[in-house]
């Protein structure tokens, strides 16, 4: 799959939060992620594993009760179920990639074409 800058499509996961699911197979996903200054994604887990990769800015990162920052040019990886949650300490962009693909956000991009 090969996903051009005119064939994007962003939406809205939570104020201050825009989601952009970049290209996928059965197997993994990749996804930009632009958090606004101040904005907090509450802690979660899934399945799935994901690697996260700050292109732009700092967050606070939260994972099983620890706390760090990571700012741009730093990574982690999560394992499945792991809970994970980020505050945007300026404004960030990061890619997340998914394994496997994230269904859900298939059908939320899907949905935007």
């Amino acid at each position: 799959m090969i996903v051009h800058q005119a064939d994007r499509r962003s939406r809205e996961m939570q104020p201050g939060v825009q989601h952009t699911v970049l290209s996928y197979n059965d197997d993994l996903m990749l996804c930009e992620v632009s958090l606004e200054r101040g904005t907090a994604v509450a802690p979660h887990a899934h399945p799935h594993v994901q690697a996260i990769y700050v292109v732009r800015g700092r967050l606070s990162l939260e994972r099983e009760g620890r706390t760090d920052t990571l700012t741009a040019g730093e990574s982690c990886a999560l394992g499945p179920n792991e809970s994970h949650g980020v505050t945007a300490l300026e404004d960030t962009v990061v890619l997340d990639v998914f394994h496997p693909v994230r269904e859900d956000f298939v059908a939320a991009d899907k949905a935007l074409r």
